[in-house]
């Protein structure tokens, strides 16, 4: 019975994680894991204002066309964290190593 509940916590927790799409899950490059990151949320409301702020500043003439250019970022790259599994260290209780990548 304890199973079947850790089951069914474990199912309901990636059926929500599948449901979210303030983030994204992708196969890791290397390794078996996964892969999450964001990809909205906070970073794209502060986006916003910066490029508010950089439009404002370009408008104003405090700074000219090419500074504006040279700061605003049109394709961020957004990191992505994986852990990636020493099965060949140890077994039973193979360590991990932490991989962040951008």
């Amino acid at each position: 019975m304890a199973l079947d509940l850790l089951l069914s916590t474990k199912r309901r927790a990636l059926t929500e994680l599948q449901e979210n799409k303030d983030i994204v899950l992708k196969p890791a490059e290397k390794g078996g894991g996964n892969s999450c990151n964001g990809c909205d949320g906070p970073i794209a409301s502060i986006k916003s204002e910066i490029d508010s702020l950089l439009q404002h500043a370009s408008d104003q003439n405090w700074i000219i066309k090419c500074e504006h250019e040279f700061l605003k970022v049109t394709y961020s790259v957004t990191p992505v964290i994986y852990y990636l599994t020493k099965v060949h260290k140890n077994p039973t209780q193979p360590p991990s190593v932490l991989i962040m990548i951008s």
